[in-house]
This record gives structure tokens, sequence and C-alpha cells, in this order.
């Protein structure tokens, strides 16, 4: 990949922007217990409480749940904890928690320790982030009587400290569950790799995997995104280090470090946003990266072209970070106002250069509220945890309204 070196004007208004804002409302589209049985949903709270009840204090809320996506009115579990993949309904009317489809870690086709990530292509096929050793394995004792206790919890512990860096395949089903293959880090069936920050997918069929990395020394963040065709051969590699993004903007020399990267939909092109500190003056003087002189831009980078090709976005202060790109080219841009005391939804056409804000009001602090995610249609979720119990997804409704479902 050749260097490419971008030039960028700084704080420049570049763009035609017409500007709309309004409050999102919600609507609950799914709950499910916290639990072993087939219809519930698995989390770490037992080896929390375990660990509470050793250590005398009252239970964490620091519950992990499991990722999800939502395509097609199904929502897809990677449940890790009861090593499983589930497809719930999504049906607003009548919310239930019986399952369409459910993967097991095992069959005689394929075997798998846990699932922690599932996304669904174009096709209804899904794949299946998962590892290939289980090195969080526990049994736990009483959960039902509310006293979870961990059988073997030091060996559970010293497990956790030797998990591998790559330890991880990507398995292929379809959209009826039968499995297709195995995808490692060259393809199928090569070697695993680490854990991707990151899967998405493509009109094409393509999938995308993305590994942020550090350089030998520990000090250098790179980027590394390679793509997937549909039957598993490794087509594209995007490697950021070996992109010069260092610029010099008033005869101050600003470094970049690429932060995220995502991809469109509809074609061979990458979303890369970038965030720039400066280094030092014509001089050679240090600048003092104080959060006046720090900046951020998203700029596209062609695949086809094997370069950078437009700056679509820029912002001071990093206040922005993309939340993804539906499948009508649609950038999301996520932050928090505290003016509005909620997050902010940005959301750029990239097809015409218009954007819409939104924002989502928190919902109640009787609740812990977990991520933000979108659907291929740019549908906005997120999901909360009730009293270390039950897990309830939202839907953020862009339409015209002034109503709110309640929790």
């Amino acid at each position: 990949m050749k260097n490419v070196k971008l030039i960028l004007l700084l704080f420049t208004a570049s763009l035609l922007i017409s500007c709309q804002k309004k409050i999102l409302f919600y609507e609950k589209v799914f709950e499910a217990d916290l639990g072993f049985e087939y219809n519930q949903i698995g989390s770490n709270l037992p080896i929390l409480e375990s660990y509470s009840n050793r250590q005398g204090f009252p239970n964490s809320f620091l519950v992990d749940l499991p990722k999800l996506m939502i395509q097609d009115h199904k929502i897809y579990i990677a449940d890790s904890y009861n090593k499983v993949v589930t497809v719930f309904p999504i049906e607003k009317e009548n919310i239930k928690t019986e399952p369409i489809l459910s993967i097991p870690n095992k069959s005689k086709a394929y075997s798998f320790a846990r699932p922690y990530e599932v996304f669904v292509d174009k096709n209804n096929d899904f794949y299946i982030l998962a590892s290939i050793q289980d090195y969080e394995s526990y049994e736990v004792q009483n959960y039902s009587n509310q006293s979870a206790e961990i059988k073997n919890y030091e060996q559970f512990q010293k497990n956790i400290k030797s998990i591998p860096d790559a330890n991880f395949y990507i398995y292929k089903f379809s959209s009826q569950g039968d499995f297709l293959y195995k995808l490692g880090l060259n393809g199928i069936n090569s070697t695993p790799f680490l854990y991707p920050s990151q899967i998405s997918g493509d009109d094409f069929g393509n999938l995308y995997l993305y590994f942020p990395t550090l350089n030998t020394n520990q000090t250098d963040n790179y980027h590394v995104m390679r793509r997937y065709s549909d039957i598993g051969e490794l087509n594209f590699e995007f490697n950021s280090k070996n992109i010069d993004i260092q610029t010099n903007i008033n005869n101050i020399y600003y470094n970049g470090n690429i932060i995220s990267i995502d991809n469109y939909k509809h074609d061979e092109q990458l979303a890369v946003l970038t965030e720039y500190q400066p280094l030092t003056n014509t001089k050679g003087e240090e600048i003092p990266a104080n959060i006046e002189n720090v900046w951020s831009s998203v700029n596209i980078y062609s695949i086809l072209e094997n370069d950078f090709t437009t700056e679509i976005s820029k912002n001071k202060q990093l206040t922005e970070g993309v939340l993804g790109i539906d499948k009508n080219g649609h950038i999301f841009f996520q932050s928090y106002n505290e003016e509005m005391e909620s997050l902010k939804i940005r959301v750029l056409d990239t097809r015409d250069n218009t954007e819409k804000i939104y924002y989502t009001p928190i919902h109640s602090s009787y609740y812990v509220m977990y991520d933000y995610f979108l659907d291929n249609d740019g549908t906005l979720y997120n999901y909360i945890l009730d009293r270390n119990s039950k897990i309830i997804v939202l839907q953020w409704n862009t339409e015209e309204t002034n109503t709110k479902d309640k929790l």
C-alpha cells in the first residue's frame, strides 16, 4: 500500500449542511430474564455474586451482557455464558422470549468453546465469533436460591489470566442454522486470530474484521482491516501503519492517530475517523495537547483507488465517535451533550451533505444503560439492565411522535 498524506484545512466550512434537531422517544421491543434456561440470557452475575459473597460487599452493577444484533425483525444474541447463539423474534405488540433458532457450541459438524459476537449478512446467513478453547469455565451452585457460589474459584481466576490472544475463529451458518465453514486469520480454516474490535459486511457479501493493534514498541496504535469473501477467502487488507497521516497546519505539526474504521455497505469505501494532536511548531518547540488544539476528522478511503479521496467531517476537541453506517450511506456520530443531559446522535447523509441531529434522553437512574447500536436500515437501539435480573432492548423512534413507552 502506498504512502499517502492527508492535507486538511483545519476547521473550515467545506459543506453546506441543513440541520434538523429533535428529541427521540423509545419503545420496548424485547425483554428476557437473566439465567440459564433456554429462553433466558446468560451473564456474569453469578461470578459477581460469588466474588461479592467472598469479599463481603454488595453485588456490583458491572454485569457483562452479551453482544446483540438486530436485522429483519429478529434479535441475534451471542450468549457466551450459556454457550449458545439464540435468535428471538421482535414483535412490538406481543413481546416474547421464545427463541425461534438456537445454535449450540457443539454438534457433529463443528465445535467451539464460547460465542462472543454474531453478525448477519444480507442473505441472513450469520457469522459467529467464538473462542476455540474455554478458559472461563465455571460451575455455579445454588444460583436459583440467590446464593451463587462458584466451584473451584481459584482455578477459575487462574484460567482467566492465561487466556491467549489468538484464540478466535469465525463460524458461518446458513439462515436455517446449518454449519457452512470456519474462518481463520488468512481465510478458511487458517490460524486463529485476535479478538476483532468490530465485525461488519457489505452488499457484495464481504465480511469485514477490524483489529486495533500496537506496534512492537507498544506506543503507536495502528489498525488492520481484513475483508473476506462470502466463501471465506481473504481478498483485501487495509493497514494504517503504512499510511502517513501527519500534517502541518499554520506552522504546527500534528500527529494523526486512527480511532475507528467503518465500511460503506454499497460501495468499496471506508470511513476513517482520525484524531490529531499537536507535536511541534516549525521552530521545533513542543506544543501541548490541550483540548483547544486537539481535533478529529472523518475521511473516505477508496479501496479501489487505494487512497484517501474526500474529507466529510471535522470536529474540534474530539467530540464525536462513529456509531456506524447504514445501508444508505448515512454515518451516525455519537457524543454526550451536557446541556441536554443526553446522547447526541448526528446523522450525516453523505449523498447530499445534509444532516439531522437527535437527542436520546437518559431513561432513568433506576436502570443501568448499555451500548447503542444500529441495524442495517439505520434504526437505533440500545439495551438496559433492570435490577440485575432482566435485559430490555429499546428502539428509538425517529418519526414525529410525542409518546414514550414506560419500562
